[in-house]
This record gives C-alpha cells, structure tokens and sequence, in this order.
C-alpha cells in the first residue's frame, strides 16, 4: 500500500505533536510521517494552517507519493490502522492517477450513500468539514493544488470541495482516528468522531 503519511503541525504544538506521532507509531502503520511545520509570516492563525497545509499537498506531490494521508497533529490512531486500509474496498480498487479522496474521521457528516457491509458510506461534499485525515491519490491532490485559490476557506473546505469536483469522497466507517481534545492554535470549534474505534479489525 503506497500510503505517505503527512502531518500538518507549529513549533508551539511540539508537545501536542510528540504525542500524535507515538501514537502513530504504536499502530501497524510502520513508518514514519513526513512533518510539515508552519513557516508563514501571516498574522492570522487560519491564514497560516491554510498556506502550511498548501505547502504539505506540493511537498507530498513533489515527493511523488501515490496517496496522501493528510493529518493534522492531534489525533489518536486505530490499532490496526494500515491493515484496515489495506483492506478497505474503496481504496483497493483505486489508482493513484486517477481521483480517490476520502476521510478517516467523521465528525457526523452527512451522507449520500451508506455502504457499511464494505465499510464506507459516500458523503455529502457540501457538509464536508475537518482535516483531520483525509486520504487522496496523488491525482486529486494535484487537482486540488491547481484550485488551491479558487476556493475560499480552510483546507478542510478547500480540499473536499475541490476533490469533489472529480468524483465521491469516501468517509471510512467506523472512523480509524479520533481528535485529541486540546485547544486549537487559531481558536476553531472543537469536534470528534462520532463511530471511532480504537480496536476495530477488518476481516
């Protein structure tokens, strides 16, 4: 599975990203994330994550990375997180060059199918919200690069409504990751998955 794990993060998280990254470490996932840090001068605090969070998609496409597992720096992981992707229908019978974008979080999104025998349900790109971690092919992330400034609002917004424009996006069930509740740098509203697992294991 050609997965490339990319995690969005400051220098005044360190302590809140440690974390992250040995609970990342403690699941299958046997690699390590590649860490892109903020370096903007952008006095607003959204405005920074937003230009960090355009930085890790061309880093991630420069690097050649056939899917992106984009993160933000205070989560929590399933044990199994790599097997289940393994497993999982939607991105078994994916391509890299071709659109794939998906979640591993749901904060409560709503959905335009269900498909929980295959573990997915598709959601509504209008109600799309949280970067938390979000899974595309190298294809979409460059067609979301391409509209990067298309698109007002955060990179959770700009992301799927971009990638919405050239196929579904997945939304795992039950969510692989939890949000970590510690304060937001930039003072976002906090949120949670609401059918995380910790445990769960696809057969």
């Amino acid at each position: 599975m050609d997965v490339v794990a990319y995690m969005i993060s400051c220098s005044e998280r360190a302590d809140v990203r440690a974390g992250t990254l040995a609970r990342l470490a403690a699941t299958d996932w046997a690699a390590d994330a590649v860490v892109v840090l903020d370096g903007s001068a952008l006095p607003r605090p959204q405005d920074r994550q937003v230009e960090t969070a355009e930085r890790l998609l061309r880093r991630a496409l420069s690097d050649g990375a056939p899917y992106v597992l984009f993160l933000e720096d205070d989560l929590e992981f399933n044990r199994y997180l790599r097997h289940n992707l393994e497993s999982w229908w939607p991105l078994r019978t994916a391509s890299p060059d071709t659109h794939f974008m998906a979640s591993l979080y749901n904060p409560d999104i709503g959905a335009v199918e269900e498909h929980l025998e295959l573990s997915y349900a598709v959601a509504d790109p209008d109600l799309v919200y949280g970067s938390q971690a979000f899974l595309l092919s190298r294809a979409t992330v460059a067609r979301v690069i391409d509209g990067w400034y298309d698109v007002i609002g955060g990179q959770d917004i700009k992301i799927s409504r971009l990638a919405a424009t050239a196929g579904p996006i997945h939304y795992h069930r039950p969510s692989l990751v939890q949000h970590v509740p510690v304060p937001s740098t930039w003072g976002g509203v906090g949120h949670t998955a609401i059918d995380y697992s910790p445990t769960w294991l696809a057969s």
